[in-house]
């Protein structure tokens, strides 16, 4: 792994904790005085913010991990924080991430750092109780749905109101369906092939769902990287590898690409893009 790449997956872990941290930094200047009903709906708007950007970052870990919030189940390399996962089949059991697999990785990260977001309490002279749990995550073709059944009861002397954020379901702009959709054709291609890639076929699909398909060729492995340049869409990048181990031995460690075969020296970092196949 070279060392600009390593420290690509590094400052994204770092991104998705820093956007936390400087929300509560920008919130918190915003506290003090006003009434008790004023301090209560600055509470529901920083909470529903901070559980936006919280659900935000966990797809993107998510993403980045190849569908997996905590450890992947197959094999996996690790880059710093990041543990990237192999995707291949073994006696026909699919070590690819699920849709209910994916929607339960996103359940247990958001429920573990949406705790942060009741850090902003801090910052108001308020009594509060709650009851947290993150009831339901739904995958969709374009969005994820997160539904978090939150009840914060908020008191200051004889004055109580409480908000039951279940009733306001978070709802992110997603393309995570079809990356791993995407990801899934590429494996299946991988292994059906024994070792072969299509990129004429990967290059069709990615016009089609606006994906760009990025290569990198290690010693053993490829790192492969869906990626979705719209910034209003989460995530950006989908991780995951592909093994090559013992292709060489027979003559299958080629691509196809317009019908010919084209050998690792020549398909090395290949970018699929709408632009086409280039060598970077």
């Amino acid at each position: 792994m070279k060392r600009g790449q390593v420290s690509v997956f590094v400052i994204i872990a770092l991104v998705v904790v820093g956007l936390v941290g400087g929300f509560f930094v920008i919130r918190g200047l915003d506290y003090g005085g006003g009434s008790f009903d004023s301090q209560v709906d600055d509470v529901y708007e920083g909470m529903m913010e901070c559980f936006e950007e919280v659900h935000k970052g966990v797809i993107s870990k998510v993403a980045i991990q190849g569908g997996y919030y905590s450890t992947p189940y197959s094999s996996f390399i690790d880059y710093g924080p990041i543990s990237v996962p192999y995707y291949y089949f073994d006696g026909g059991i699919n070590y690819i991430p699920s849709v209910e697999i994916m929607e339960e990785e996103l359940y247990i990260g958001s429920t573990v750092e949406l705790l942060e977001c009741f850090n902003i309490l801090e910052n108001y002279e308020l009594e509060f109780d709650f009851d947290y749990v993150v009831s339901n995550v739904s995958i969709g073709e374009e969005d994820i749905v997160f539904v978090n059944d939150v009840r914060l009861t908020l008191s200051k002397e004889d004055q109580s109101e409480s908000i039951d954020f279940n009733d306001y379901p978070i709802s992110i702009n997603s393309n995570l369906l079809e990356m791993n959709r995407y990801a899934t054709y590429v494996a299946l291609s991988h292994d059906f092939n024994e070792g072969k890639l299509c990129l004429s076929c990967f290059l069709d699909i990615s016009l089609n769902d606006e994906f760009i398909l990025d290569i990198s060729t290690k010693e053993d492995y490829l790192l492969m990287e869906v990626i979705d340049n719209r910034t209003e869409y989460y995530p950006q990048s989908y991780r995951f590898l592909l093994s090559s181990r013992g292709l060489n031995k027979f003559q299958s460690n080629l691509m196809v690409f317009d019908g010919e075969f084209v050998s690792s020296d020549e398909y090395l970092n290949l970018n699929v893009s709408e632009f086409g196949v280039e060598n970077e």
